[in-house]
C-alpha cells in the first residue's frame, strides 16, 4: 500500500485541484472508467423523489453533472462545485449541451469550505474526491452542513485492498482489465482498511454515518436527521 499513501500525498498538495494541461488527460479517462461509477452513484441517490437541490462536490468535468440532469426531472436543480477553475470551465461546456430537463450551474470552491447556506441541498453526490482532500473531517462536516434535514451524502471511492474476486467482478460490469482496476484504484484510491479503523473513520468519529463496501468501490453516507445533532450516532 505504499504505492497508494505516495500518490494520496502527492495529490493532496495541489490546492487547486488537477491541473489545467492534466484536465485533459483525466477528461478521457474519466469518460471510460468512471462512467460505471457514476451510473451506480446516480442509483444509490434514490428515485429521485423529493431531490429537487443536488450538489456534486467536486464534479470535475461534468459527466456525472450531465448524467444527473438527464436522469432526473425538470424540478431538479444540480449544482457542480470544483476546486480547479479549469475543470469548472469544461463542466459548463459540458453542460450547455446537455440534454436533461433540469437546471444546472458550476461554481470553483473548496469542497472542505462550501460556499453555500446551512440546510441548501436535499442530496449530495461525490465520486473520486475523497483520496485529494487531506483533512476529511472537514469535508464530511461541510456536507452534512449543507443537506437539508432527513437528507443524506454519499461518497465515493475505489478501493485498492477490494479482494481479487471482487475487483474481476467489477472489470466485467465496467468492461475494464482487472490488473488496470487494481492499478488505477491504487493510484486514486482509499484502502477499505482506512474506513474500518484508518483516518476516515477517525474522521467520520460523531457523524451519523455508514459505510458500504460495494465490489471495488467505497461508499461513505453521511445522514442528517431532523432534530438530531451531530454526534448523536455512528454507525
Amino acid at each position: 500500500m505504499g504505492v497508494n499513501v505516495l500518490a494520496r500525498k502527492i495529490q493532496q498538495l495541489s490546492e487547486l485541484g488537477i491541473p489545467g494541461p492534466a484536465t485533459k488527460v483525466y477528461e478521457k479517462l474519466a469518460s471510460k472508467l468512471l462512467a460505471k461509477l457514476h451510473e451506480l452513484a446516480i442509483k444509490r441517490l434514490g428515485s429521485g423523489k423529493g431531490l429537487h437541490y443536488v450538489l456534486d462536490a467536486g464534479c470535475g468535468p461534468g459527466h456525472l453533472l450531465s448524467k444527473l440532469l438527464t436522469s432526473r426531472d425538470e424540478s431538479t436543480y444540480a449544482v457542480g462545485l470544483d476546486v480547479s477553475p479549469a475543470m469548472v470551465e469544461l463542466a459548463k461546456r459540458r453542460l450547455l449541451g446537455s440534454e436533461g430537463t433540469g437546471v444546472s450551474d458550476v461554481v470553483a470552491g473548496d469542497a472542505t469550505c462550501l460556499p453555500f447556506r446551512d440546510d441548501s441541498f436535499h442530496a449530495i453526490v461525490s465520486t473520486g474526491v475523497l483520496h485529494h482532500i487531506s483533512e476529511p473531517s472537514k469535508f464530511f462536516r461541510e456536507l452534512q452542513r449543507v443537506l437539508k434535514e432527513g437528507s443524506s451524502a454519499r461518497v465515493f471511492e475505489f478501493s485498492p485492498d477490494t479482494p481479487w474476486s471482487e475487483i474481476k467482478e467489477a472489470s466485467k460490469m465496467m468492461g475494464v482489465n482487472p490488473l488496470l482496476l487494481k492499478v488505477i484504484s491504487s493510484m486514486h484510491g482509499i484502502p477499505r482498511r482506512e474506513y474500518i479503523d484508518g483516518y476516515i473513520r477517525q474522521a467520520l468519529t460523531g457523524l451519523d454515518c455508514e459505510v458500504h463496501f460495494i465490489n471495488l468501490v467505497t461508499e461513505v453516507e453521511i445522514i442528517k436527521h431532523g432534530h438530531r445533532g451531530v454526534g448523536d450516532h455512528q454507525s
